[in-house]
């Protein structure tokens, strides 16, 4: 069980890098500081983290990790959710501490999804972690809005 979840998050620990890496090179390549490169950028990013999100499965199955399918799945929607809360993913990937950054939310992604989709771990307890990871966006959301950061 633990060795599944190690290589879960070793996985996505090198996801994590490349997909930093990845969006500082395509910054870069854009190559402007204006508003006028926020679409093209994003869309790099987006294009980005479909591409590495979706190759997961392959890279969980090559690790020999079990049921990798539905944890690349629950991964994805997390490293989703956690780019869309802005805070957790760095947008503009520029140094030590954004990959840091991204480090801390693929690795955090892959472990609750390597949890959450382990057999031997009780269902109610699958069910609350999820639940609690899921809810870390909409309160990151509010927190925004009333703080009047948004």
């Amino acid at each position: 069980m633990f060795g599944r979840w190690g290589r879960v998050v070793g996985v996505y620990a090198a996801l994590g890098v490349v997909w930093w890496a990845s969006v500082g090179l395509a910054y870069r390549a854009i190559s402007c500081d204006g508003w006028e490169c926020l679409y093209p950028m994003l869309g790099a990013q987006v294009a980005i983290s479909v591409v590495l999100l979706a190759g997961a499965g392959v890279l969980l199955r090559l690790a020999g990790v079990t049921r990798a399918g539905p944890v690349a799945w629950t991964a994805g929607g997390l490293v989703v959710m956690a780019e869309i809360g802005q805070r957790f993913v760095p947008v503009w990937p520029d140094g030590v501490p954004d990959v840091v950054r991204s480090l801390v939310a693929f690795t955090t992604a892959a472990l609750v999804a390597a949890v959450a989709t382990e057999r031997a771990v009780a269902l109610w307890a699958r069910a609350v972690l999820v639940l609690a990871a899921a809810a870390v966006l909409p309160l990151r959301v509010a927190w925004l809005v009333t703080t009047g950061e948004a």
